[in-house]
């Protein structure tokens, strides 16, 4: 996509587009893409291009969820640089393209998708993307070793004896002598020669040597499980402390576990920092920088309204151990990329910080919404004092969460009708997103006012309201971004691939628990009364 990295960088991305995972069969991504510039045969065999969809399974003729490239390619062209599929995987591939984005099954969608893994890794097999020698030329060129004699007229002695200097080096001494002390020396004249004819668009040693600590930490990746496990744990200790009395319990889950998570946020906000300063912009522009920024926001609310309620960081570290989980997802790709045209602008710091921002507000909200009601499903007709209290102070706090949160969505509405302006020359246009960004404002700010009307004032209304509201939220974010296929913020390119069935699942469960805490307050009413 045009953005120079660390080979690092490549390499990672690269196995996380095949295989979608960080290491494969215990090898890093650097270990895999090494093995492959030393001897690429043995890879056409390996079963690492994952392959999600059953009956592309089927297709294929596969067991599981990997296939090796081998699988899809005739075996007499099976090393030739150009691809040659199967007859039935050719005529089926050609038929999903054909078919128009609308009509595209799920089966489509994902044949589509294993393809282009299958086009990634012939490209490095065949070392077409092993692209680290710089040319002289208008377009700042960046070729790899198989391109040398498409741009011969670009090519000086000097750069072929970089290249032949670095892969003999590689090869003999490296491979088979197992010296790599020449190869060494190569590579830092690779080096001198990139620094000489890279251009300004050479990233400094600072940023390369940041870039690669960035993907050796993977901060992300371990907050996810840190924020996600003490999140729950707090939770239940403090459950277990509001039904058992125990003052002990709750001195433990407010300050260990709160002090360990404001630590976790520090981290949290360091890999944000690292994350803008090597990519050059603000790390919210993708679907994965959104989420992991929508974990932070989440945080930063669980940490303005802690005071409020002693549910609230372990509610706000739950939800952002879930976000960060989605985003380290199969269906989340983590690269870090180049911006697109309409997102180089200052508004994308503004307008789109703010409103991902709301949806963590929102967020929290309702997960201490969900809290609020299974406390009424499993307190009983018997509620003690401290119970009805912490009743209300999670009803209040997820009042006050939400009253910001929605404030701040239609803020960034606003903001995005300015932004839509300069960039598209209207403010309003009933785009998918903001339509649904609308709703979200509207649909929020009628549950605010619930207290006014004498039918729906009552706590627990407004908490199944503030739960099921959510769904306006993920729908804006994504529905719009992952499940549309037309719309100027599909981003994600609309991959369309349908409602996932642990959605249902969910909304069965909130149901569920919705009908048991209405059943537990009808009977608590009745007990009040005798």
């Amino acid at each position: 996509g045009g953005r120079i990295c660390p080979l690092h960088t490549h390499a990672l991305d690269l196995v996380r587009k095949v295989y979608k995972k960080d290491k494969y069969n215990g090898m890093s991504a650097m270990e895999v893409y090494l093995s492959i510039l030393a001897h690429a045969s043995p890879w056409y065999e390996e079963k690492m291009i994952f392959v999600k969809h059953p009956e592309v399974q089927k297709l294929i003729g596969i067991t599981g969820k990997y296939a090796a490239l081998s699988d899809f390619v005739e075996p007499e062209v099976l090393y030739a640089s150009n691809i040659k599929f199967k007859r039935e995987i050719e005529e089926r591939y050609n038929q999903a393209v054909k078919t128009r984005d609308i009509k595209k099954s799920k089966y489509d969608k994902e044949l589509i998708k294993t393809i282009e893994r299958v086009h990634v890794l012939k490209y490095a097999l065949i070392g077409q993307l092993f692209r680290v020698f710089p040319l002289e030329d208008e377009d700042n060129t960046w070729i790899a070793p198989i391109d040398m004699l498409e741009f011969k007229e670009f090519i000086k002695p000097e750069l072929d004896e970089v290249v032949q200097g670095y892969f003999g080096s590689f090869y003999k001494d490296g491979v088979i002598d197992q010296n790599w002390s020449e190869a060494s020396k190569q590579l830092q004249a690779l080096k001198k020669y990139q620094k000489a004819h890279g251009g300004d668009s050479l990233p400094s040693d600072t940023a390369i040597s940041l870039e690669i600590l960035y993907n050796k930490m993977n901060i992300f990746k371990w907050l996810m499980i840190i924020y996600g496990s003490l999140g729950l744990i707090k939770i239940i200790l403090l459950c277990i402390g509001i039904f058992t009395g125990s003052s002990n319990v709750m001195k433990i889950g407010k300050i260990i576990l709160f002090s360990i998570i404001a630590v976790c946020m520090l981290f949290h906000a360091f890999g944000l920092g690292l994350r803008w300063y090597v990519s050059g912009h603000a790390p919210w522009s993708n679907g994965y920088e959104a989420l992991v920024f929508i974990g932070f926001a989440t945080m930063v609310a669980g940490l303005v309204f802690y005071k409020y309620s002693r549910f609230t960081i372990g509610a706000a570290a739950t939800l952002c151990g879930l976000i960060l989980g989605i985003a380290h997802g199969s269906n989340v790709d983590p690269e870090m990329t180049n911006l697109v045209p309409v997102l180089k602008s200052y508004w994308l710091v503004i307008h789109v910080a703010i409103i991902t921002s709301s949806y963590g507000f929102l967020g929290l909200g309702a997960i201490l919404s969900l809290v609020c009601i299974i406390v009424h499903v499993i307190s009983g007709n018997d509620r003690p004092k401290s119970v009805r209290n912490d009743i209300l102070e999670l009803t209040n706090t997820s009042e006050l969460t939400v009253t910001v949160g929605v404030y701040m969505a239609a803020i960034g509405t606003f903001l995005g009708g300015v932004w839509a302006n300069e960039s598209w020359g209207r403010y309003w246009g009933w785009d998918a997103k903001e339509t649904w960004a609308l709703v979200i404002v509207l649909v929020y700010s009628l549950i605010l006012h619930f207290r006014f009307i004498p039918g729906l004032k009552k706590k627990l209304t407004f908490n199944v309201a503030v739960v099921f509201a959510f769904f306006t939220v993920i729908m804006t974010y994504f529905g719009v971004n992952y499940l549309l296929t037309k719309g100027l913020h599909s981003y994600a390119r609309g991959s369309g691939s349908g409602i996932p069935t642990y959605i249902y699942i969910v909304v069965m469960i909130l149901i569920a628990l919705t009908v048991g805490a209405y059943i537990q307050e009808k009977r608590y009413r009745k007990t009040l009364k005798k």
